[in-house]
């Protein structure tokens, strides 16, 4: 990690034109305060400084909900210099109520051909961990 990153979050889901991405986010230390840095193909993003470190990922969602980002989930990578991989658990953060209906219905309806063509029962990922 570099200087003045205190964290860093593997930020997961769907893109303005429904591609999954996967990128770290780093949490940097500026002034006594946080604030959290994103880039994503042309995005970049960079949150308001906030004094609680917790605050500062929730708001670049929030920021990138309003992009129409959507299933949007994070998981700790690196805390402090010190590499967690895969041990941490995924934080899911609930779509907005405009940008999740399309995307819903695709997963579902992509779920149901799988499970009709595939002569099994083939669970969503979703079913298996929530």
């Amino acid at each position: 990690m570099r200087g003045g990153v205190v964290a860093e979050h593997q930020l997961a889901g769907l893109h303005d034109r429904r591609r999954r991405f996967s990128r770290l986010v780093e949490v940097e230390r500026v002034d006594g305060a946080y604030r959290v840095a994103f880039h994503y193909e042309p995005l970049a993003a960079v949150t308001e400084r906030w004094t609680i470190k917790e605050t500062a990922l929730p708001d670049l969602v929030k920021a990138l909900h309003a992009r129409r980002f959507t299933q949007l989930r994070s998981r700790l990578s690196f805390c402090g210099g010190l590499y967690l991989g895969s041990q941490g658990l995924w934080v899911e953060y609930p779509d907005l109520p405009h940008a999740a209906t399309g995307a819903r219905k695709l997963t579902r309806l992509a779920g149901a051909f799988r499970r009709r063509w595939s002569g099994s029962c083939v669970r969503d990922s979703e079913d298996c961990h929530g």
